[in-house]
């Protein structure tokens, strides 16, 4: 089951917006960029800092685990945008 797996942890730990659980998964060395922010972010404490700040302002996300580049990965769930939308962006 994926909740029980390294991977499963760190997205309930994003969902629940846990930082303290999500940053005991860290290694020390942690190395973090957060795709479309054209930033890196590196330290386990920094990291945590951003997390923080990013549970405050916007809250739990949602995530699915995939994989990139032959890694684990995780990413927001797909929704596509309503047919209405779909339809404006075609016809204009």
């Amino acid at each position: 089951m994926v909740a029980d797996t390294l991977m499963g942890r760190f997205i309930h730990a994003n969902e629940f917006g846990d930082v303290d659980t999500l940053v005991a998964l860290l290694t020390d060395d942690v190395y973090a960029s957060l795709p479309p922010i054209p930033l890196e972010y590196q330290d386990r404490d920094v990291v945590a800092l951003i997390f923080a700040c990013i549970f405050n302002s916007c809250g739990r996300a949602d995530l699915v685990p995939t994989r990139a580049n032959g890694q684990p990965a995780f990413g927001p769930p797909f929704v596509p945008p309503p047919a209405c939308a779909m339809e404006a962006a075609c016809s204009s």
